[in-house]
């Protein structure tokens, strides 16, 4: 990841700058980089009909930094929320989401930040959510997903976060490439 996001600065596409708490990186598109939008958008759109989720897209840290980028940051309260993330795929580890406007971020390690929520669940249950497969409210329900924290917040948490904007496309039922014969 290191070596492809530097080869995309190189090119012009992203530009890095150094998250708010002074540790780590964000990344954004360029000009350049947004005039790829429709080439991305359209790759997007294959690989939710074509290609299924394997276990290496399952991974905690991948599924919550994909997670920061479908926070809708207008749908943010005028303070940083924190929310710690215990992942059940990765029990020794915890998540922190900075959620804040203009971006929210992702860190890997305690921010001296107060945590207002703190939610237990996996990856799959947050990439089902994401892909709406179920709700958070049917998570919730189904015990896959467990938030504490104050009822307001909990609750808000809920609206802050869009679905992946692939959600919606049907995947496509599965058959070999013309030409094979088996």
């Amino acid at each position: 990841l290191t070596n492809r996001l530097a080869t995309l600065e190189r090119h012009g596409i992203i530009e890095r700058e150094r998250c708010a708490t002074g540790r780590g990186w964000s990344y954004r598109l360029t000009e350049r980089g947004q005039d790829l939008k429709a080439v991305c958008d359209a790759m997007g759109q294959w690989g939710a009909r074509w290609l299924e989720i394997e276990p290496r897209h399952m991974d905690p840290a991948y599924v919550l930094w994909a997670t920061t980028k479908l926070v809708d940051p207008a749908r943010l309260p005028d303070r940083t929320v924190v929310v710690r993330f215990e992942l059940r795929d990765e029990p020794a580890d915890s998540y922190w989401l900075l959620l804040r406007k203009p971006q929210p971020e992702l860190c890997t390690r305690g921010t001296g930040y107060v945590e207002d929520i703190v939610a237990r669940t996996d990856a799959a249950c947050l990439i089902d959510i994401h892909l709406r497969r179920t709700s958070y409210r049917e998570a919730l329900r189904s015990g896959r997903l467990a938030l504490d924290g104050p009822p307001q917040l909990t609750s808000a948490f809920m609206t802050w976060i869009r679905p992946s904007p692939y959600a919606g496309i049907a995947a496509a039922p599965s058959a070999r490439p013309s030409g094979i014969r088996g």
